[in-house]
């Protein structure tokens, strides 16, 4: 619900048209092999990482993943304020991000952050 003065809405603004959705929206986010590598690389030279997962886990539809890249990684899970899906199997390691003293401690001490769906 937004509600403006009954004098606004009367007003007649000069804005430009909209952007047609393919000049914002993000397309072909997929990584390529070189990127894959690094990330591999990062990963495994890793002492402490972190996973920190968004909405866009629970929209992709790929807890699974997640769950099994986190297990490879041995790693705490921490959730944005969007990433509230639940992931089964990883109650022991997921946590909220800025809400838990865990998380704060998990990330003030990780020495790599790979980012899904956020």
């Amino acid at each position: 619900y937004i509600e403006y003065p009954s004098h606004v809405i009367l007003e007649e603004l000069d804005v430009p048209d909209p952007l047609p959705p393919n000049r914002y929206r993000l397309v072909n986010q997929g990584a390529g092999e070189r990127e894959v590598a690094e990330a591999v690389a990062l990963i495994r030279e890793a002492k402490s990482p972190i996973l920190l997962v968004g909405h866009g886990v629970h929209t992709s539809r790929t807890q699974q993943e997640v769950k099994e890249l986190a297990e490879l990684m041995n790693c705490p899970v921490i959730q944005t304020s969007g990433g509230t899906s639940f992931i089964p199997g990883l109650q022991d390691r997921t946590f909220p991000y800025l809400f838990s003293p865990a998380a704060n401690q998990a990330v003030e001490e990780s020495d790599l952050c790979v980012a899904l769906g956020t």
